[in-house]
């Protein structure tokens, strides 16, 4: 160990004595170098001086550094001539004023530092320098105040007043009265905090402490039980909130671990994990503990084993309500398996990655209590035959979704389903389906409501739901395959039918909304496709695509045209067949047939038509959005289409949109749109809002605000 004695030597004037100087401990020329020097280890600190004087020579401050040795020399000369002389209690005496001296240095040292850390923002090394200098100087105050104060800002009450009581017994009240004010008020304010806490979720009354509870998050609960051993105790007596529990990758550790002791409430158990080892502990979990009312199951893996994990379904079979499994793995669960152990099933949810093997069900033992059913598989096409067990022994299906199947089980679901209400097949967005519509349909409604075939291929196959349910269908949405997408799998009678059946049906007064892709069908197919829409009267939604053999005719407008409740209309990649309506019809049949061809006539009627997407469309575009243009009530149009396809004049068709009296937006989207055209709603009488231009190459967004008018906004 060294002591640093510093001493600085000032010069006087050169033509004075040199012998008279000035001692100071820094100059301020040496200030910025001391504060550097000072980081520096002891050792490397002296060497450094050393060097800075040789070096510095003409400066006015030297600097050297006393070794022990050095100041044991200093402060014991006078020691060591009394012992030499033969005083030894002199000697003694002076050799105890010494320690004192160097007890007074270190104690001035540890303080030095302690301020140091205070100055940094330290607290750990706050606390490290108080603690020595409370071991030190019991009777200082400045080692209480300190650890009182860093005890405080982390907010452990506790360790404050026993610091503040050690100190008020040690420090004398009358030596120092306001340091012992500090320690004073520092142990009273502790204890003010302490009485402030409170346990809320000890105090407050159960049903209120488990609805506060019941808002946290998982991840939160999991968090909160950690907190002491009172939270555990009173979290794991709230069933309420453990009724639901997921064990996925980001948690799944607290959650096996809480897993053992909430059994007993779970009724939604989901899993999801991210290993083989996290699944195996799962399953055998889940396999062997109680689980009273457990009523839904949702397992999602790569890791199933037949061999291993088929058992685990056995042991909650008789609460099972909802299964949800999702295997994106080479191995799956049986879906006849499934079926034969779980037998009080309402909803199964059943998904395979890999391959269709899985969902074989030839037969079953006896009827199942089914109500909700989706199934999919991601490769390949499923024969829809291999289902036709399941429906001939879940009489009570009212919801039924298959994805990648072809239509081999839609006749025995149209046989063996009575009380179906939902059924989609191949829909992408079925999930919304269910989300929408799913609970707005009462339990006791009979009757097929909402009807999605997608990639469709024999009429034959939707004519008995059309014929059966055809006074209570509410959304019908029809997609054809393509003549050159038929799949191989998809071999059934009919698979060439005309879809005549439909212009001879009944009319569906409850269908409103109404979709269909046409594909590559023909223009006899076409035609009778587009037949459907005067059977639906009531079409609140319409929607036409790829109707480009036969097209969109006057025919069709006609229809149209009296569907006064119909509030949106779609045409996309559609052939448009129209007379230009600026031209007379030359026919001799009557001179009522020119107001019929006219698109304006056709459209205008339309009162309550107030939203139109025009998309991709090619031949009498012209004539069609001149008769969008005439519709009364209009307050959205989207305009959308490519410059090969769809090359309309619209400065034609923007002057009329512009005076519209409701229309609040329009939308362009790859189309060719001109300054000129735009100009149009630059007008006193133009009422529109929002402007969206997308893909517009010959406009670009600061042109068009230098066009329109203030209030009108673009996108």
């Amino acid at each position: 160990m060294f002591l640093i004695v510093i001493v600085a030597q000032q010069y006087q004037e050169k033509n004075q004595d040199n012998n008279r100087q000035n001692k100071k401990y820094a100059m301020p020329s040496h200030q910025d170098s001391i504060k550097r020097k000072a980081k520096l280890p002891l050792k490397r600190f002296s060497k450094r001086l050393a060097t800075d004087n040789e070096s510095n020579s003409n400066d006015s401050t030297s600097i050297r550094c006393l070794s022990v040795d050095e100041m044991w020399d200093q402060l014991s000369s006078g020691v060591h001539d009394v012992f030499d002389q033969g005083y030894y209690d002199l000697a003694i005496e002076q050799s105890d004023e010494v320690i004192h001296n160097l007890n007074e240095m270190f104690i001035k040292a540890i303080k030095l530092r302690l301020n140091v850390w205070i100055k940094m923002g330290n607290l750990t090394g706050q606390l490290k320098n108080a603690a020595i200098l409370v071991e030190k100087a019991p009777t200082d105050p400045t080692g209480y105040i300190s650890m009182a104060r860093v005890y405080s800002m982390r907010g452990q009450q506790r360790g404050v007043i026993a610091v503040t009581s050690e100190g008020m017994r040690n420090v004398p009240s009358t030596e120092q009265p306001e340091s012992y004010k500090v320690l004073i008020t520092l142990y009273q304010e502790a204890h003010a905090r302490i009485a402030r806490r409170i346990d809320f979720l000890t105090e407050l009354p159960y049903d209120i402490a488990c609805t506060v509870a019941d808002h946290l998050s998982k991840t939160a609960r999991g968090a909160c039980v950690k907190v002491s051993r009172a939270w555990r105790d009173q979290l794991l007596h709230y069933p309420k909130i453990w009724r639901t529990c997921t064990i996925y990758p980001v948690s799944y550790d607290l959650n096996l671990q809480l897993l053992p002791k909430i059994t007993m409430f779970i009724k939604d158990l989901s899993i999801d994990c991210p290993s083989q080892s996290i699944f195996d502990k799962c399953m055998e979990l889940v396999g062997t503990a109680d689980f009273p009312i457990l009523q839904k199951l949702a397992v999602s893996t790569r890791y199933w084993d037949n061999n291993c994990h088929d058992w685990v379904l056995t042991n909650v079979s008789d609460t099972l309500m909802e299964l949800d499994l999702a295997f994106h793995g080479t191995f799956a669960a049986s879906l006849s398996r499934i079926l034969m152990i779980c037998k009080k099933l309402t909803v199964l949810k059943y998904y395979c990655w890999t391959t269709s093997r899985w969902f074989s069900v030839p037969t079953l033992p006896g009827a199942t209590l089914l109500t909700n059913v989706d199934l999919g598989c991601h490769r390949g096409m499923v024969q829809g035959n291999r289902l036709i067990g399941l429906f001939e022994n879940s009489p009570r299906l009212r919801v039924i979704n298959m994805r990648s199947f072809d239509e081999g089980a839609l006749p025995a679901i149209h046989q063996y389903c009575p009380d179906l209400t939902i059924l989609t097949l191949n829909v992408d967005d079925y999930t919304d389906v269910v989300d929408v519509v799913e609970d707005r349909i009462p339990n006791d409604v009979v009757g097929l409501r909402h009807l999605l075939l997608y990639n469709v291929v024999s009429g034959a196959i939707v004519k008995p739901f059309l014929e059966t349910h055809q006074n209570t269908i509410e959304e019908l949405e029809l997609v054809l395959y393509s003549e050159a997408e038929l799949p191989t799998t998809a071999i059934v009678a009919g698979e060439g039918d005309d879809w005549g059946f439909l212009s001879n049906l009944n009319n569906m007064p409850n269908i409103h909304r109404l979709s269909i892709y046409a594909g590559r069908s023909s223009p006899i197919q076409e035609q009778n496709l587009l037949s459907a829409i005067r059977k639906c009267p009531a079409l609140y939604f319409l929607s036409l695509e790829c109707f480009s053999h036969h097209g969109i005719t006057c025919d069709t407008f006609q229809a149209i045209g009296s569907l006064q409740e119909l509030n949106k209309l779609r045409i996309a990649s559609c052939h448009i067949i129209l007379p230009n309506g600026n031209n007379n019809n030359n026919n001799e049949d009557s001179d009522d047939t020119d107001e019929t061809l006219n698109p304006t006539q056709l459209l205008g009627v339309l009162k309550n038509l107030t939203h139109v997407e025009i998309a991709y469309c090619r031949g009498s575009t012209d004539a069609l959005l001149d008769g969008v243009a005439s519709i009364p009530n209009l307050m959205l149009v989207e305009i959308r289409g490519k410059m090969t396809t769809m090359n309309v004049n619209l400065r034609n068709i923007t002057s009329k949109l512009a005076i519209l009296e409701f229309l609040q937006q329009i939308e362009f989207d790859s189309v060719n749109l001109s300054l000129e055209a735009l100009q149009e709603f630059n007008e006193e009488s133009c009422h529109i809002k929002q402007i969206v231009l997308r893909n517009i190459k010959n406009i670009d967004k600061y042109q068009a605000r230098q066009i329109l008018p203030s209030h009108i906004s673009i996108i």
